[in-house]
């Protein structure tokens, strides 16, 4: 008989003494449709439902962009990711030159994000690798913006092997 993977989830991390460039860990309730800043005034995400969805939450200064990257993800039996350091290394690449673009011109930059779990929790993945490849970013500070979301709408990591 098979066991049944082990499931891990991300751990709760207090928020670091806050600093110009952390983000507050403060509670937010969890919705779909709203924006999570993730680096404040510059970049976010967010779940939508569908194309309709997103357009009807849209302001002026919000500029939504969609990647497959977070659902790039070959599983070996039931787990759902965390994708591989190709992807991180495709989205770190792709993402950087859309914020300098939009460096100083008031824009919020949100990563618009399928509603499913796997989908969510990959996405977290994969701007948490940006906060610190990228930005310099503590994995504390790159999970604060994240750790405050209440419920969690992100899955555990299951291990493959059994």
């Amino acid at each position: 008989g098979g066991e049944a993977p082990r499931r891990h989830s991300f751990p709760r991390v207090d928020s670091p003494k806050s600093s110009p460039r952390t983000p507050s860990a403060a509670t937010q309730i969890w919705k779909v449709g709203r924006v999570y800043q993730v680096i404040p005034g510059r970049l976010g995400w967010a779940t939508f439902r569908n194309r309709a969805h997103r357009f009807q939450n849209r302001k002026s200064n919000v500029e939504f962009f969609l990647t497959d990257l977070q659902d790039q993800y070959a599983p070996l039996c039931r787990e759902c990711g965390p994708v591989d350091i190709g992807v991180v290394q495709a989205y770190c690449k792709a993402l950087k030159p859309l914020l300098e673009q939009r460096q100083g011109k008031g824009t919020l930059l949100v990563h618009s994000v399928p509603d499913s779990s796997e989908s969510r929790t990959n996405a977290v993945f994969l701007l948490a690798a940006y906060l610190m490849l990228i930005e310099g970013r503590s994995a504390e500070e790159a999970w604060s913006p994240f750790s405050g979301i209440t419920p969690s709408p992100f899955s555990p990591y299951r291990e493959a092997s059994f």
